[in-house]
Parts: C-alpha cells; structure tokens; sequence
C-alpha cells in the first residue's frame, strides 16, 4: 500500500490564493485605467477630427463656384488655398493618426482580451485549487476528528487498565492479607494441636507412672506379706488374716486445656514421693528387684 502524497499546507496556499487575486485586481484596475485614457484620446482626436472636417466644409463651401457661372480661369494660390492645402495635409495626417490609434486601440483590446481570458482561466484554475483547498481542509477536519474520536478510545482505554491495575493490586493485598490470616490461623492451630498433644502425652506418661507405681505398691505388698509369714511376730492372739489389697488410686484427672492457654505438665503436690521412683524405673526401661527378693 503506497503511502498518500503529503497535503499542502493550507495556510501557504491560501496566502497565494490571495496574493494572486490581489495581482489580478490591480491588472483589471490599470488596464481599466488605460482604457479610460485610451477613450478620452480617442474622443479628443474624434473632436479634433470633426473640428477639422467642420472647418474643411466651411473653407469648400465658402470657396465652392457657381454652377450656372462659367468656369473661372485658375487663379494663382491665395491665403485661403493655402490654408485649405495645409488644413488638408493636418487632416490627412489626423486622419492617419486617427487610424494608428484606432489600430493601437484595437491592439490594446485584443491584449486586454487576451489578458482577460488569462486571467479568467488563472480564476478558474483559482477556484478550482480553492476547492480542492477546501476539501483538503474538510478531509483534514474529519481526520482530526477521527484523530480526536481514537485519543478519547485511548484515554477511557488507559483509564480502565488503570483501574483494573488498581483492582488486582488490590486483590493480591487482598490475597496476601488472607494467607497472612490463613497462616495465623494454621499456626494457632498447630499450638492447639501441639499443647493438645503435649497434655495428651503428659496424661499418658501419668497414667503409665500410676500403673507402675500401682504394681510396684502391689510387689511391695506381696513382698511384705511374704516377709510378715516368714518371720511371723509373736503374739498371744492368733495371727490376723491376710487382708485384700486396697483398691489402686484413681489417675488424677487434668483439667481439660482452654483454647490459647498453656497448663502446666503436672502438680508436684498431687504426686507423692513414691512416684520419683517408678518414673525413674519407668524411664530406665526395667525394675530392679528389691533387695532380699
């Protein structure tokens, strides 16, 4: 696709115009002007020329014979011949003259024709570039609106990325502040199941100690009542009979955990002094036998 011829400038072809027609004013006004002074030398000479004839009909016919009376012997040239002769020699020549300014005249109205055609052709070939001038313009104004109809798209274009820019900033601070919540909320979870499984652990660890030192007591026990019938003490009354064994202690019972609290892993005061042993034993793994077992 060719790329259109640049348009020309319309302010110079305007300026042109313009000068162009003030030219063809000031040619019209002194061709005028000439005519003017062409019509009133013709019409002096027209009037020089009628005074002459005037004054030539006069002289003939003051000086014109009789026809009825013979004819007069030619009589030697007077003033008045003279006169005639020369008034006829001025005519003649204002009559030559006459017909160069008549010529010249014709002449001067051929060119001023000739001009005039000129110049009505320059004004045609005017109008016609004041037209194209004029619809050069018009293409232009269309264009700028066009041009001016594509920046308003641009701008409402720029305008609506710019708030879809704002809104997905937005949402991704949006975003950001759910995931930081999201990861408060995981990490406070994490704490209640850690402190959860912790107290759990802690319970476990309590009840197995209570098992144990539940055994342990029991063991102690049997040991003891071994001992007391091997070396039964002498008495008058007859030895009692072998009691049952006292019911194990309940496991102590923790207080369930408050959501965002931590309790502690055990009271000493609710542990007695026996349970140092068995957890001890608990943690070595095994037992040890008491000693004479």
């Amino acid at each position: 696709m060719e790329n259109p011829a640049p348009l020309p400038d319309p302010k110079s072809q305007a300026h042109q115009i313009l000068s162009l027609f003030q030219a063809l004013q000031q040619t019209q006004l002194q061709l005028k002007e000439e005519l003017k002074a062409l019509g009133e030398e013709r019409s002096r000479t027209r009037r020089q020329f009628e005074q002459l004839s005037a004054e030539i009909e006069g002289l003939k016919r003051g000086n014109r014979p009789d026809p009825l009376s013979p004819p007069a012997p030619p009589q030697p040239l007077g003033p008045a011949a003279i006169v005639r002769s020369e008034l006829e020699i001025l005519l003649e020549q204002a009559r030559r003259q006459l017909d160069e300014e008549r010529k010249r005249f014709e002449e001067e109205r051929r060119k001023f024709e000739e001009e005039r055609l000129k110049l009505h052709s320059q004004h045609e070939g005017f109008s016609a570039k004041l037209r194209s001038l004029q619809e050069a313009q018009l293409q232009l104004r269309e264009e700028r609106q066009k041009i001016d109809a594509e920046r308003q798209k641009l701008i409402a274009l720029s305008e609506e990325i710019s708030a879809r820019q704002n809104a997905v900033i937005k949402a991704e601070d949006q975003i950001r502040e759910e995931r930081r919540r999201l990861e408060e909320e995981r990490l406070k979870l994490a704490q209640i199941q850690l402190r959860d499984e912790r107290n759990r652990l802690e319970d476990e660890r309590l009840r197995i100690a209570q098992e144990q030192l539940t055994e342990e007591r029991h063991r102690l026990e049997e040991e003891r009542l071994r001992l007391a019938g091997q070396f039964p003490a002498p008495s008058p009354w007859p030895a009692p009979l072998p009691s049952a064994p006292p019911p194990p202690d309940p496991a102590p019972q923790r207080p369930p955990p408050t959501p965002g609290s931590m309790q502690p892993l055990g009271d000493e005061k609710d542990v007695p002094l026996v349970w140092g042993a068995a957890l001890k034993k608990a943690s070595e793994g095994k037992a040890k036998p008491p000693k004479g077992s």
